[in-house]
């Protein structure tokens, strides 16, 4: 339903598609991941689903060498340019994510305490999620629209 207010008009989604209100709200239900993932693999966005889903794990892991392990598959799997899943990001991004994990693997070759901070990839994930916002994100919600009145 659209709601007019003061001249901008907003989209209120009932609960069963509130995932669709933003991006955020979407990543975090297990439905509107679950959708969202689904709709990147069927248009050949799989380095968006292995992103998010390591970013999540990342997100969730409380251990510092718990942090740098998956921190390592991050960079190797989606940061790395030669990566086959590499995401798209800007050099300089890119290039900061590395240098960061550099530094962790000499701590963690010199088998010193490792801080790994659990901001590491913040700027990726917002590259990534401008990304999402401009390319696919009102095309997935059409297809969910569509696919919701298809259901009914």
């Amino acid at each position: 339903s659209q709601l007019m207010m003061g001249g901008a008009s907003t989209t209120e989604h009932s609960p069963e598609t509130e995932y669709l209100n933003n991006l955020q709200t979407c990543l975090r239900s297990s439905v509107g991941r679950a959708y969202l993932f689904r709709y990147w693999q069927q248009t050949w966005c799989d380095e968006l689903v292995i992103y998010s889903q390591n970013i999540q794990k990342f997100e969730q892991q409380t251990n510092d060498k718990g942090r740098f392990m998956i921190a390592r598959n991050i960079v190797e799997v989606s940061i790395n340019a030669q990566s086959d899943l590499a995401v798209n990001i800007s050099y300089n991004c890119r290039q900061n994510a590395l240098e960061l994990m550099q530094e962790y693997e000499q701590q963690f070759q010199l088998k010193q305490d490792i801080k790994v901070s659990a901001k590491m990839f913040d700027s990726v994930t917002s590259e990534i999620h401008a990304l999402i916002m401009s390319n696919h994100w009102n095309t997935f919600k059409r297809s969910i629209k569509t696919m919701n009145v298809d259901c009914k």
